[in-house]
C-alpha cells in the first residue's frame, strides 16, 4: 500500500506525480460559488496574471502562498480565468509534488530523513511520531492542530538526528528546552515566512552574531572591536554582501550589472551571484524552490589544498572537458594532491606544479558554477511535454569575477574563469554565456565587504579598482577541448 503524501510513480513515464493528491476521479464537476478566502484571492490574482496556459502554474503557486493549501475551488477559479477544463488544472497540480491539498495543521514537525539524521534514529523517531499522531508523513491530525512531514536534509548534519516542530508559537520553548540540554539556541524568523516568499536577512544577521560571539571571541580578535566597532563578519558573507554592491550599485555609484563571483580557496569553493536570474521567456515556467537575489553556493568538496584530494576524486567521477580531465587523471595529479591535502601551506614552484593548480582551479570552478547555476529540464505533463527551469539562468550575467590566491597571484586565472561558462555540449546548464571576465588583483573584495557595513559608496569604489578586467570571451561554440567524457 503506498504511503500518501510519497512520491509515486505516475506510470507508463516513469514521472514523479503527488501521491497525497485528491483523486481525480470526480474532479472538474461544476462547484458552487467560491468560499470568501478564495474570492480574495481570485478578485487580486485574476488582474495580476494573464489569460493563458503558461499563467497556469504561477497562479497555483500564488493560490498556496496565500491560503496555505489549494482549496478544489481554487482549481474552478484558475480554470475560470485561463478558459480551460478545470480537470486539466487539477491534473496539473496533481502531478507536482510542491502542491498540497490539505490544509496543514497549526503546528508542523519535520523530521529529517537524510543518511546522517537515519543513521542516529530519525526512522525510529518517525514511527514513534506517526504512532503517536495517528497520521502519516504529509498528513495532519482530525484536530487540525499537528501536520507531520520529512525532509531530505536540513544541513545540521552534526546535530543528529534533527526534528523541527512547531512555527513561531513554539520558539521560546524549543530554545529554552535546547539551552538547558547544553546546546546554544538562537530564535530568528522564518526565511521563508510563505510559500515561495524568501526573507533570509534577519537568519544572516543571526549568523552573523554567532559569528562574532564564538569564532571571533574565541580566537580573541574580539579585541579588534576596540578598534573597529562592529565591523566583524565571515569572510564569506563580506564578498557576499559585495558581490550585491557590485550588482546593484549604490548610491552616486553604478553596479556591473548582474554579477557572479567566484572563490577558490584551500577548503571550498564558493560561488556568489546577485541577479535574480528568472527565466528570460515569460512562458517558461520555474520549479523548485524561489531564489533570492544574492545567493551563495558552498563546495565542501572542491578546495585546492584541505580538500584536494576530494577534488580529485569527484572531478575524476564527473564529466569535465577532455583536456581537463586526462590532466587530472594522470599519476601526477593524484601525488601532487595528496601532498597538498597535507602541506596546505605548500605554494607551487615549478611550471608543472603551476599548471595543476590551474587545472585543479579549473575543475573546481566547472563544478561549482554547475552547481550554483540553474538548468533546464523535460518533464512529462497532462499538457504534454513541457520545459520548465530550475535555479538560477546566469545566461544573461554581466560580469564574472574570480577572487581568491589561485586569481591574484596564480597562472592563467582567464583559463579558470572560462571553464565555467556556458558550452553549446552542456545547454541545459544555465551558466552565464557571455560577461566581461574581472580578476580581484589586490585580493580586496572581502575587506571591501566589510568596509560596505559602513561605508558602501567608497567601498564599491575601492572594489572596482582592484578588478582587473581580462577581456569578454567569444560567443559559446563547440571545440575539440570543450568535448566532454561519457
Amino acid at each position: 500500500m503506498k504511503k500518501p503524501g510519497r512520491p509515486v510513480s505516475s506510470g507508463k513515464t516513469g514521472r514523479m506525480r503527488n501521491a497525497g493528491a485528491p483523486n481525480n476521479r470526480g474532479w472538474g464537476e461544476r462547484r458552487g460559488r467560491l468560499t470568501p478566502e478564495v474570492e480574495r484571492w481570485f478578485a487580486t490574482a485574476k488582474a495580476a496574471f494573464p489569460s493563458l496556459r503558461s499563467s497556469m502554474i504561477p497562479m497555483l503557486q500564488s493560490a498556496q502562498a496565500t491560503l496555505g493549501y489549494l482549496p478544489r475551488d481554487t482549481m474552478q477559479a484558475i480554470a475560470r480565468h485561463l478558459v480551460v477544463p478545470a480537470a486539466l488544472v487539477e491534473g496539473v497540480a496533481s502531478f507536482y509534488a510542491q502542491f498540497r491539498f490539505e490544509k496543514p495543521g497549526r503546528h508542523r514537525v519535520t523530521v529529517c530523513c537524510g543518511t546522517a539524521c537515519y543513521v542516529r534514529g530519525s526512522g525510529k523517531l518517525m514511527d514513534d511520531l506517526q504512532a503517536n499522531l495517528k497520521i502519516a508523513p504529509g498528513k495532519t491530525t482530525a484536530d487540525g492542530e499537528v501536520t507531520l512531514e520529512s525532509v531530505a536534509c536540513f544541513g545540521a548534519c552534526a546535530l543528529a538526528p534533527v526534528v523541527v516542530a512547531g512555527n513561531v508559537e513554539a520558539q521560546e520553548e524549543v530554545c529554552a528546552l535546547l539551552q538547558k540540554a547544553g546546546r546554544p539556541a538562537y530564535r530568528c524568523p522564518n526565511v521563508m515566512p510563505l510559500l515561495n516568499v524568501l526573507d533570509v536577512e534577519p537568519a544572516r544577521q543571526v549568523v552573523r552574531e554567532v559569528f562574532i560571539r564564538h569564532i571571533v571571541r574565541a580566537k580573541g580578535l574580539d579585541r579588534a572591536k576596540e578598534y573597529v566597532g562592529n565591523v566583524i563578519m565571515p569572510t564569506p558573507m563580506a564578498v557576499l554582501q559585495m558581490t550585491e554592491l557590485l550588482g546593484q550599485g549604490v548610491g552616486q555609484e553604478p553596479g556591473m550589472g548582474a554579477t557572479v563571483v567566484i572563490d577558490i580557496g584551500g577548503a571550498t569553493t564558493d560561488v556568489h551571484s546577485a541577479c535574480w536570474g528568472t527565466p528570460t521567456t515569460n512562458s517558461m515556467p520555474m520549479v523548485g524552490l524561489p531564489e533570492p537575489f544574492a545567493k551563495r553556493s558552498v563546495e565542501g568538496d572542491l578546495g585546492l589544498r584541505v580538500s584536494a584530494t576530494s577534488l580529485l576524486e569527484v572531478a575524476r567521477k564527473n564529466s569535465l572537458p577532455t583536456e581537463l580531465a586526462r590532466v587530472l587523471e594522470s599519476t601526477q595529479a593524484g601525488l601532487r594532491t595528496e601532498y597538498l591535502s597535507t602541506n596546505t601551506s605548500a605554494l607551487p614552484h615549478t611550471e608543472a606544479e603551476q599548471e595543476m593548480d590551474v587545472a585543479m582551479a579549473s575543475a573546481a570552478a566547472y563544478m561549482a558554477m554547475g552547481r550554483h547555476a540553474g538548468s533546464l529540464e523535460f518533464v512529462d505533463t497532462p499538457t504534454g511535454l513541457e520545459t520548465v527551469q530550475r535555479g538560477k539562468d546566469l545566461t544573461e550575467v554581466k560580469a564574472l569575477l574570480g577572487t581568491g590566491g589561485v586569481f591574484a597571484f596564480g597562472a592563467r586565472p582567464e583559463a579558470v574563469l572560462e571553464v565555467s561558462l556556458f558550452s553549446t555540449t552542456n545547454p541545459f546548464s544555465l551558466r552565464p554565456k557571455h560577461p566581461d571576465l574581472y580578476v580581484d588583483g589586490n585580493y580586496t573584495l572581502y575587506a571591501a565587504g566589510l568596509l560596505a557595513t559602513v561605508y558602501p559608496e567608497k567601498a564599491l569604489r575601492l572594489a572596482m579598482n582592484s578588478l582587473r578586467r581580462l577581456g569578454t570571451p567569444a560567443s559559446p561554440t563547440v571545440s575539440a577541448n570543450e568535448q566532454r567524457r561519457d
